[in-house]
């Protein structure tokens, strides 16, 4: 292996530990197995990495998310999310304002 090679092969070690230490699915999981809440939960996500932080969250909380709200783009919504009701763009307006 040529010092080159090595190098890379170093760099995307770094690189993948560094995805894997802020993937939000495993963020969150970690975090809430490590701090579980006592009683039912309200679960609010928003932003990008709302999906992955939901699923962590419903990883361990389960059937303890009371309710939920996740707002995120549409072109980050990931599988998992079939049974949830999405709302239209038409409709945020008027939520927002509530």
């Amino acid at each position: 292996m040529t010092g080159t090679e090595k190098l890379r092969r170093d760099l995307l070690v770094i690189y993948r530990a560094a995805l894997e230490r802020v993937d939000g699915h495993a963020c969150v999981r970690c975090h809430l197995e490590a701090h579980p809440p006592g009683g039912a939960v309200a679960l609010v996500a928003v932003g990008k990495a709302a999906c992955a932080m939901t699923l962590g969250a419903l990883e361990i909380l389960g059937a303890g998310v009371a309710d939920a709200l996740v707002i995120t783009a549409r072109d980050t919504l990931e599988q998992g999310f079939g049974g949830f009701r999405r709302l239209s763009p038409s409709v945020l307006p008027q939520v927002a304002f509530l």
